[in-house]
């Protein structure tokens, strides 16, 4: 029996690697880009509708492989995206012989996220919400920090990225997508409501970032490359008193909880598939994500690869679960 997760939990479960993904986003932000990634939630938004309503096929073992490969690729793709920001924001390390920081980094994070993780999804829900507060906090430190630092004519500064690749950008930064069907599947609330609160909150926070970015960093886009962790470090809101270790906080937060998500549904799908390994299947699964994020470091995670492969899952439920329904309409 799955633990049951309510309506705040499935959003703060979602939205934390979603939030994470954007911060972290290396590429140049205009209002078009702003378009793309609304444009990319809505497609996420339209397939989402095709099985809000239907039965999700959990025990059918070949979409949960398909679940279970999406969600190791997104937590590996999310230790990247760690290694990436280590070098544009200062992370207090030990300093230890022979061993680099992107490792000690790697290992601080799991060993964190299998704590986190080891009593399944129910604590990590629970969590979840308490780190989505503490990011709503940030973000509101933020905005009143920006007042004296907006410049509404960077609104209209363009990038000379094509729609396409920003709308696919959109798509690879929303890997959460990838396990949406299956944490429905364990949602004690009314589904549509849940969904619909989701993507409204999701494109909420897309358009709040991304405007703050413009606005705060436009003039120096070109030398910035995270200009949202640029924007955040720039919206300094007392004169004596600077918010970068609140936001460090809240951001390696949101990353450990994103990876801890997709530790956490990896093992429950492991355990279905295998019902006999009870066993380290964490610790595995996490020692998987490094193993990939080294093996696919010098990819671009903005590519249309990835968002394909993170809307394979969700586009193969709405076909198999189609495909039930017709079944029984023969029936």
């Amino acid at each position: 029996m799955m633990n049951k997760i309510s309506f705040g939990q499935y959003a703060s479960l979602l939205l934390a690697s979603d939030a994470f993904a954007l911060i972290c986003y290396s590429d140049k932000i205009s209002l078009t880009t702003l378009i793309c990634f609304i444009t990319a939630v809505a497609i996420q938004f339209v397939i989402s509708l095709f099985f809000v309503k239907r039965d999700i096929p959990i025990n059918n073992k070949f979409m949960l492989f398909i679940y279970l490969v999406s969600a190791v690729l997104w937590g590996a793709l999310l230790f990247m995206r760690v290694w990436n920001i280590s070098k544009a924001i200062y992370i207090p390390l030990p300093e230890i012989p022979f061993i680099s920081s992107n490792l000690i980094i790697s290992a601080l994070i799991a060993v964190v996220c299998l704590y986190a993780s080891s009593p399944g999804i129910k604590a990590v829900s629970r969590a979840s919400v308490i780190i989505a507060g503490f990011g709503i906090l940030c973000i509101i430190v933020i905005i009143f920090g920006s007042f004296k630092s907006l410049e509404k004519e960077n609104l209209f500064i363009k990038n000379n990225n094509d729609i396409f690749s920003q709308i696919t950008s959109g798509l690879a930064i929303s890997g959460s997508f990838c396990i949406l069907p299956y944490l429905m599947s364990q949602l004690k609330s009314n589904r549509i409501k849940t969904t619909i609160f989701y993507f409204i909150f999701k494109t909420a926070f897309y358009t709040i970032a991304i405007l703050l970015t413009l606005m705060v960093t436009g003039g120096i886009m070109e030398i910035t490359e995270f200009p949202v962790i640029r924007a955040a470090e720039l919206c300094q809101p007392f004169n004596s008193q600077r918010i970068d270790a609140l936001f460090i906080i809240v951001l390696v937060l949101l990353a450990v909880m994103g990876i801890s998500v997709q530790t956490v549904i990896s093992s429950q799908i492991i355990e279905t598939i295998f019902p006999k390994f009870k066993h380290y299947k964490s610790t595995i699964i996490i020692t998987l994500m490094l193993i990939l994020a080294i093996i696919l470091g010098n990819t671009n995670v903005y590519s249309i690869i990835y968002a394909i492969i993170f809307l394979i899952p969700s586009v193969f439920t709405v076909i198999i679960s189609l495909s039930r329904l017709s079944e029984k309409g023969k029936k």
